[in-house]
């Protein structure tokens, strides 16, 4: 379909809100209208969902830790020209930073849906990510994977690395 087969591409990431703000949401069209001028098929798209159940699970039941009461918020660009693709990084960086900008400081330092991640998913130099990602769950983890897979196989999307 046209969308899989783009000649420049398509990059996401993801951002959290804490309220929908008015203001900042104008200040976020304001990047998107400038940014569309470079790739033209990008978006913005605010996700509005109940997260009260997804909440009310304990930490320690599961893998993720990014539970909180905020709005998901997928920053999504989408080129077609090859010289933009250098820039995309930055780019979406640029529109999380506006994005969350009148948010609380949780909420900017999140990585917001973690599918959405994608410019740090293959970032695999450091764990830094996945311990954002997983939080006190992380050591936890750790163990786990030192047990089925420490040698790391499985390396992509936020790769946990064996315990020592």
């Amino acid at each position: 379909d046209k969308y899989s087969d783009i000649p420049g591409g398509k990059s996401g990431v993801g951002a959290h809100v804490d309220q929908f703000d008015l203001g900042q949401v104008q200040k976020s069209w304001d990047t998107w209208s400038e940014l569309i001028k470079k790739a033209p098929q990008s978006c913005i798209m605010y996700e509005f969902y109940p997260y009260g159940k997804v909440a009310s699970v304990p930490l320690e039941h599961g893998a993720f830790a990014q539970r909180h009461s905020f709005i998901t918020v997928l920053c999504l660009l989408i080129w077609t020209d090859e010289s933009f693709t250098p820039n995309t990084r930055d780019e979406l960086l640029k529109v999380k930073s506006v994005v969350s900008g009148s948010s609380s400081q949780a909420a900017q330092e999140s990585l917001g849906y973690s599918n959405y991640a994608d410019p740090f998913s293959t970032l695999n130099e450091t764990d830094e990510y996945a311990r954002k990602l997983f939080g006190p769950n992380y050591p936890r983890l750790q163990e786990v994977k030192k047990r089925y897979d420490p040698d790391m196989v499985f390396d992509r999307w936020f790769a946990i690395r064996p315990a020592p």
